[in-house]
């Protein structure tokens, strides 16, 4: 008998479940699967129809080798399509048309496996999906991106045909970028930080020296399988061996970010977060991001103010617009938090936050006019956690939303940051940043002198057929250094400066309107100040110099927020392709403060 032609069968792992039983959602499995239960264990191999259910049930139970197979076939009753009554209204006729919705799933389930590095659960528990019965199943129970973290750990893994990701935004968005004959996937925009994977399309192998297959890959793995019971036993075999692995190291980036969808686990994450807002000794740091995109489009905000105060919150004062950037948390709704704690209670109650973080909005102004929407001041909020229960992950909020790092690309990060810190080469002098020095911009120009560089702060360079405006650098010296400096006494701040000096240096590698304009700017400054031939400096960054400042401390690598040290390595990868070298320095600024 000859090989039977493969077919394109979708494949979930299932977490949290002992059973089949325990992967079906409630409807299915209190109407259709409980009822039916005791029946199942007394006869494996006979029909059970459940009489009392729309559906027609049919279970059966058979086994291979060490994997036990359960399958689950149903077809519910004869109903019109959804289409029936526009037809019929459109066409002046009583159309009767009926549809029978069908479906089926195959548990498979090794009996002899034990607990995995990569499986809280005993044993692993895969369910293969037919026609509607992919709704059957209960989303909570499913392995949350299972199919991308195989198809980044295949065997020979081939040209990428296409990927789906999500964007992590004030206005969130999802891109899906093809290319119709494969290619490598740093020919894709994907931020490691910004941006996290929902669906890839590929090729591999599932065994070594095996045939090329197309995979698709989401929360389920797509994949061709000859439809008899060893086939699909070996090609689940492969998967769980495909799982122990460590991914790709030129893929292993895209599972880093994963969006938190358990609705437990969120819960007591949001309870951190409150218990760190209401502790200022917490271990677990609160910053603030900045809504970039308003940046990008509108230029920088002068002022900020808090709107959609809840009336029960008795204070009017911070609706009064204020100096935009706050420097921190308190300084952003400390206020607010201030008048809505009592004498006695010098804490807001967790109900309080709750109700003040989700409904509170942050407006942007600039010399008094609008920058954009409102953004909820959740939204505003970063903010690390660790749960107990889950040592190999740590959780950060990200636009209003928990995410999941594993610790080893954390580790990774921190390391190859450290390795970018300690190899940087600084331009010299560097003149101190002392408390008789009131400003960036005053600094920027000490610093200039010192450099014998131009000082380009605050002239921004309008793009053609665009509202954006990019700053070249704060200072430009001989032989193409762009300098950069920015006081970071939050961390939001420094990661701002790092997409700006990114954004400019890519821009200005390649872009031949930007390049011209900066060019006149130079021979503008040097026209103006008489000290400077234009010709000694070039519009093309060599190197791009980050200058992070704290007030009255140093910050190092280790104190940065996570999404900023992603932020900088990044930049270097970026920068480091296209030839321009990346160095970060930190130095203290001197305050008056004893």
């Amino acid at each position: 008998m000859g090989r039977q032609k493969k077919q394109r069968l979708t494949i979930y792992r299932l977490i949290n479940t002992k059973e089949p039983i325990d992967a079906l959602s409630e409807q299915y499995r209190t109407n259709l699967v409980t009822q039916s239960e005791n029946k199942i264990n007394q006869d494996k191999d006979s029909q059970i129809t459940v009489d009392n259910c729309s559906e027609n049930l049919q279970l059966k139970k058979t086994k291979c080798g060490v994997y036990e197979i359960q399958t689950i076939c149903a077809n519910s009753e004869e109903r019109p399509p959804q289409w029936l009554t526009a037809i019929n209204a459109i066409s002046g006729h009583k159309y009767q048309v009926n549809n029978r919705y069908s479906g089926g799933i195959l548990f498979i389930q090794n009996i002899n496996s034990s607990n995995k590095n990569y499986s809280k659960q005993p044993k692993a528990l895969w369910a293969i999906t037919f026609g509607t019965a992919h709704t059957w199943i209960d989303s909570t129970k499913v392995d949350d991106l299972c199919g991308i973290r195989i198809a980044i750990r295949l065997n020979d893994p081939q040209e990428i045909r296409s990927i789906n990701t999500n964007t992590l935004e004030s206005k969130p968005k999802q891109v899906r970028t093809t290319t119709p004959t494969g290619s490598e996937i740093n020919e894709f925009s994907f931020d490691e930080f910004r941006d996290f994977l929902t669906r890839i399309n590929l090729s591999g192998s599932l065994k070594e020296g095996g045939n090329i297959l197309k995979i698709r890959a989401a929360d389920s793995i797509n994949i061709p399988i000859e439809p008899d019971v060893n086939s699909v036993c070996e090609a689940i075999e492969q998967l769980e061996e495909i799982l122990s692995r460590e991914p790709s190291s030129s893929l292993a980036h895209l599972e880093n970010l994963r969006p938190e969808r358990n609705k437990n686990r969120i819960d007591l994450l949001d309870k951190q977060l409150i218990e760190a807002l209401q502790d200022d000794n917490t271990t677990h740091p609160i910053g603030f991001m900045y809504p970039y995109n308003v940046f990008d489009s509108e230029g920088e905000p002068t002022e900020f103010k808090l709107i959609n105060i809840p009336r029960k919150f008795p204070f009017n004062g911070a609706r009064e617009s204020r100096h935009f950037p706050p420097k921190d948390i308190s300084e952003l709704f400390g206020s607010l938090l201030s008048a809505i704690t009592s004498n006695k209670d010098k804490t807001a109650s967790a109900q309080q936050l709750t109700t003040l973080i989700n409904s509170a909005k942050v407006q942007l102004l600039n010399d008094g006019e609008r920058m954009g929407r409102p953004v909820k001041l959740r939204d505003w909020l970063t903010n690390e956690q660790t749960v107990s229960s889950d040592p190999d992950h740590r959780y950060y909020l990200l636009n209003g939303k928990w995410f999941q790092l594993e610790n080893s690309y954390i580790q990774q990060i921190e390391t190859e940051l450290s390795k970018i810190v300690e190899k940087s080469v600084t331009p010299e002098p560097l003149p101190h940043w002392s408390q008789d020095i009131p400003n960036e911009g005053k600094y920027n120009e000490i610093l200039a002198n010192a450099q014998d560089g131009l000082l380009l702060d605050k002239m921004l360079i309008t793009l053609n057929n665009s509202s954006l405006r990019l700053e070249a650098c704060d200072v430009l010296t001989k032989g193409g250094h762009f300098i950069h400096v920015k006081l970071t006494d939050s961390s939001a701040t420094a990661s701002h400066l790092v997409l700006q000096a990114l954004n400019s240096a890519e821009l200005l590698s390649y872009d031949s309107d930007v390049q011209e304009k900066l060019k006149c700017m130079i021979s503008s400054v040097c026209a103006s100040n008489m000290r400077h031939d234009p010709k000694e400096f070039t519009h093309i960054p060599k190197t791009v110099t980050l200058i992070l400042a704290k007030s009255n401390a140093t910050m190092t690598a280790d104190s940065l927020y996570m999404f900023t040290k992603v932020s900088i390595v990044r930049a270097f990868k970026v920068l480091h392709r296209i030839g321009i070298a990346l160095n970060v320095r930190f130095i203290e600024k001197k305050t008056d403060r004893t």
